[in-house]
């Protein structure tokens, strides 16, 4: 990759990173997918002719770590961080305890997919995950070698109109205690995974809001294990009937 567009990349990468953390941890969505990746925000922004046939390669190959990532660490770093905080718990002990977790879940689920591609053929499985993600890399490397693009210019406008909107939803949540607005509902309205949650969200504010306006916040504390138990029956009936599938 050109050397001068390596902070360039790196800069977007943590825009989306940073994003997406905050609106899981501040906002507390359950599912979350940036709608542009970091390697389509350096093509689209300075064309293929600045990166080349190496730079448009190296893009490619960041899908493995920077792409459609519905499912990634700082979140629930973040998340276990604030847990620590609330419980008095040490921090260091806990990074080592993080770190054992991510080492066993990524050795079994390398054993897991190896497991199963080889017992099923991974093209029997889901075709998605085992045919076309592993295909991105060299989709998008020929598909910008075969049809060259110039930068886009109107995405750099826009870019810009949705900066200018943002900063002004941030001042005014700061400075006006009226303000109903949170300035992430503005930039996760763009995702297309509120497709399938928007109905979920807006039942959730609504019970939140009913629950605040009505019985103020010693009513909205004792409802939240209430809530919190749905999750958890949830994530129980899921891994019963993984289990009773199993056996």
């Amino acid at each position: 990759l050109p050397l001068w567009l390596v902070p360039v990349f790196l800069f977007a990468v943590l825009v989306v990173f940073v994003t997406l953390t905050r609106a899981v941890v501040e906002g507390g969505v359950a599912v979350i997918r940036a709608p542009l990746m970091p390697a389509d925000f350096v093509i689209s922004g300075f064309g293929t002719s600045a990166l080349g046939s190496m730079g448009i390669a190296s893009m490619g190959l960041t899908y493995v770590w920077a792409s459609n990532i519905r499912i990634f660490f700082m979140p629930a770093f973040a998340n276990v961080l604030r847990i620590a905080e609330e419980i008095g718990h040490r921090k260091d002990k806990l990074k080592w305890a993080i770190a054992l977790a991510v080492l066993l879940a990524l050795g079994g689920s390398l054993w897991c997919v190896l497991f199963m591609s080889y017992k099923y053929g991974g093209v029997n499985l889901h075709g998605f995950w085992f045919i076309g993600v592993p295909r991105n890399a060299g989709t998008f490397t020929s598909q910008f070698l075969l049809n060259p693009s110039s930068p886009d210019w109107g995405g750099w406008v826009f870019t810009g109109v949705g900066a200018v909107i943002q900063a002004l939803l941030v001042v005014a949540r700061a400075r006006f205690m009226w303000w109903p607005l949170h300035p992430l509902g503005f930039v996760i309205s763009s995702f297309d995974i509120m497709t399938y949650v928007w109905f979920s969200v807006l039942v959730s504010w609504t019970i939140k809001s009913i629950l605040l306006k009505y019985g103020g916040p010693s009513l909205y504390r004792s409802m939240r294990p209430f809530f919190l138990g749905l999750i958890i029956g949830q994530i129980c009936v899921s891994g019963m009937w993984l289990m009773i599938d199993y056996f």
